[in-house]
């Protein structure tokens, strides 16, 4: 039986959400061994989040679908001792993901520089709403706001209608293909050069990204936008 693409590499996971748990099932689905940290006692948010208003055996379907393939601890992150396990899993890692607002890794002393300093060929994949800097950086990110914020809700409707986001978590999803994508190349870049490095990604680089068509017409066109009035794009 053939070895699988990422067979013997060690991922530390600290993502919740779509953003980052869908990312890294894909790494786990492709050989990775994912150490999931969660908190203690309720672990990740999203294991009591109802579908419909339903659990699947006291667990969330939406945490099972994004969660397979995985090892999970807990750990309270602001516990004076939590740095030191931390820096003692960052050393036997090749990845770590994490998606929390920016800085709150640096602040609490497990940013990239600080587990960077204890394994220096570490790839480090950090995930934000709007990227580590500018004018948004320390907001929090959602997908319904960054459909809104990007113009990519706009889309939706026929002409007369209100702009309408997509039904599905379009942009999480997106970016989470993104984040699995970097956490590739990254990896495929150490291998070729033996150097880690710091990766970003964001809700909205990626919204603008899906708009690739759509924008490219809409800034180098003097026609006015306007949505179908059957709701179809090109309708």
């Amino acid at each position: 039986m053939a070895a699988m693409a990422l067979e013997g590499v060690r991922v530390l996971d600290f993502t919740q959400m779509m953003m980052g748990p869908w990312a890294t099932q894909f790494l786990g689905d492709m050989g990775a061994e994912v150490i999931k940290v969660e908190r203690p006692g309720s672990g990740e948010w999203e294991r009591g989040l109802r579908a419909m208003g339903e659990l699947l055996g006291g667990q969330s379907p939406f945490f099972l679908a994004m969660n397979r393939n995985k090892r999970s601890l807990t750990l309270n992150l602001k516990h004076p001792r939590a740095r030191e396990v931390v820096l003692r899993l960052a050393g036997t890692c090749d990845l770590v993901t994490e998606n929390f607002r920016p800085g709150v890794m640096d602040r609490l002393g497990m940013g990239y520089e600080d587990l960077r300093a204890v394994n220096p060929s570490l790839v480090y994949v950090a995930g934000t709403g709007f990227g580590p800097d500018g004018p948004y950086a320390d907001r929090p990110g959602q997908d319904l706001l960054v459909q809104s914020i990007s113009g990519l809700a706009a889309y939706g409707g026929r002409r007369d209608d209100p702009p309408t986001p997509a039904g599905s978590s379009i942009v999480d999803a997106s970016t989470a293909l993104l984040l699995a994508f970097s956490s590739m190349v990254g990896l495929f870049h150490r291998e070729r050069t033996g150097q880690g490095q710091r990766i970003d990604v964001s809700l909205l680089d990626t919204a603008v990204a899906l708009q690739c068509q759509e924008l490219t017409a809409y800034l180098n066109s003097q026609r006015r936008f306007e949505r179908s009035q059957a709701g179809i794009g090109g309708a």
